[in-house]
């Protein structure tokens, strides 16, 4: 018999080796909700109630794979993003608060025709078509990606074009207002930075650019925009903080203009804007 106030010794008890304190009591908010349905709150109010055998049974097996390093995102299969509801398995990418700023920052602009580039997910198309009317188009490399995100664009019940495509074949019919994309940026030697639960599970495609050339999809992306982006037209891009000025270069190479940085909420140079000449 465990008390529902309990649990959070056994997480502290179960996970401290892999995760600090902080997360640990993140992860406790995350399964509080979802497998008790109770708030944090609820949870303290509720804490000398006696936790359902089925409930206990399902907790216990979350830590046995929060413990292998397993994100509780695909434990659970499920994410939020700009307030929204997402499916994610291992297929691709967890979305990532400095996306979520990233699509803030797009809504304030105005615009029609629209192409996501490496949608993953599909959480940027989905989050900024479900609060401003748009025409969008997303595509990806990976079909089983593309199939995630046709299903979390009807679970949240907005209307995307989905392709399964690489932008260096890809040949879209019409030019865009608008282009996006978070490319993979981050160098393989950065990755000894990273927890675990990233490097054992999310999908490395979708992460890691070879060192010798950490602004490869930017120089991509720039190329293709360039002759699919109407003139006039916006490149929104998140990147590599420790690479912003390389990334610039490039685009001014590709007759890019008015570029603008913005920091994430940590202060780093994480996105940018620009306009095509």
């Amino acid at each position: 018999m465990l008390l529902i106030g309990q649990i959070s010794d056994y997480f502290f008890d179960e996970l401290l080796e892999i995760y600090n304190s902080r997360e640990i009591d993140s992860l406790l908010r995350i399964v509080a909700k979802e497998i008790l349905n109770l708030n944090y709150a609820e949870f303290i109010v509720n804490k000398q109630k006696i936790l359902a055998e089925k409930d206990y049974l399902l907790i216990v097996e979350i830590v046995k794979k929060l413990k292998k390093n397993i994100p509780i995102e695909y434990i659970l299969n499920k994410c939020e993003f700009n307030g929204l509801p997402f499916y994610v398995d291992k297929n691709v990418l967890i979305p990532r608060q400095e996306t979520e700023e990233l699509v803030e920052w797009i809504k304030k602009h105005d615009f029609n025709l629209a192409l996501d580039i490496g949608t993953g997910s599909g959480c940027i198309p989905i989050a900024i078509s479900k609060y401003k009317k748009t025409s969008f188009t997303a595509i990806d490399i990976s079909a089983s990606a593309i199939e995630i995100a046709k299903n979390n664009a009807i679970k949240n019940e907005v209307h995307i074009d989905f392709f399964v495509a690489d932008i260096n074949s890809y040949e879209p019919n019409k030019k865009f207002d608008l282009i996006v994309s978070n490319p993979p940026y981050v160098t393989k030697d950065e990755s000894i930075y990273m927890h675990n639960n990233v490097l054992l599970n999310e999908p490395k495609s979708a992460i890691f650019v070879e060192n010798d050339d950490p602004t490869f999809f930017y120089k991509t992306i720039s190329f293709f925009s360039l002759n699919n982006l109407k003139k006039g037209g916006m490149l929104f891009l998140e990147i590599n903080p420790n690479f912003f000025e390389e990334t610039i270069e490039v685009l001014k190479k590709n007759k890019f203009v008015n570029i603008e940085l913005k920091k994430d909420l940590n202060n780093r140079n994480r996105m940018l804007k620009a306009v095509l000449n």
